[in-house]
């Protein structure tokens, strides 16, 4: 599978989102599902609102298996 394109599609998505969530008052969302991942997200409010979202998520205090 080529994950590098899917990793680059939501960074170049990222910025629309987060000005979407401004203007709207709303909460965007980008979910990418393979296998089984998708039940170990877990996405916080607070993540959302960081000024960095993906270093937040990313941070290896937030990342957790099963």
């Amino acid at each position: 599978m080529n994950h590098l394109s899917t990793s680059l599609l939501g960074l170049l998505l990222l910025p629309r989102l987060l000005e979407t969530a401004k203007r709207f008052g709303t909460t965007p969302r980008l979910v990418f599902v393979s296998t089984e991942l998708h039940f170990w997200a877990q996405i916080t409010k607070d993540w959302v609102d960081s000024p960095s979202p993906l270093r937040t998520y990313g941070h290896k205090d937030n990342v957790k298996g099963p």
